[in-house]
């Protein structure tokens, strides 16, 4: 089988394809984005501890089956462990533990962006983003 390879060019006005000679070796293998498993919500909500304490919540962090590219936050403060997942900008998991026990919320996608609320275990020991903006 044949490969075909183009350059493109791609500007706010206009867009140029032109056919080229493809790079020697193998074609080039793209992973898929890094993606934050379905079940990650359930695992917290199931096994983190039920008060706070930080070296529990670390390990249940680190036995999620996470995409190496995932970020991965946990930290204690004011003695409320927070805990963040993030995915990419945009797409961030928070958890906390607390005196009231073990709270999981995804934040809205407008407030998890870069300049909003940051993806962090301070945010999520805060409570940050539990609700929508409006």
């Amino acid at each position: 089988m044949a490969s075909v390879c183009f350059e493109i060019w791609v500007s706010y006005a206009d867009a140029d394809v032109h056919e080229v000679d493809c790079p020697a070796g193998e074609p080039r293998v793209f992973r898929s984005p890094a993606a934050i498993p379905g079940d990650a919500f359930a695992w917290l909500e199931t096994h983190l501890p039920k008060t706070p304490d930080l070296a529990a919540a670390q390990e249940t962090v680190d036995h999620l089956d996470l995409d190496d590219r995932i970020g991965k936050d946990v930290a204690e403060i004011d003695g409320v462990i927070g805990v963040a997942l993030r995915e990419r900008p945009g797409t961030c998991l928070f958890a906390r533990v607390g005196p009231q026990g073990v709270e999981v919320w995804w934040p809205s996608r407008v407030q998890a962006m870069p300049g909003e609320s940051s993806c962090s275990a301070a945010e999520a020991a805060h409570g940050h983003a539990q609700r929508p903006p409006h």
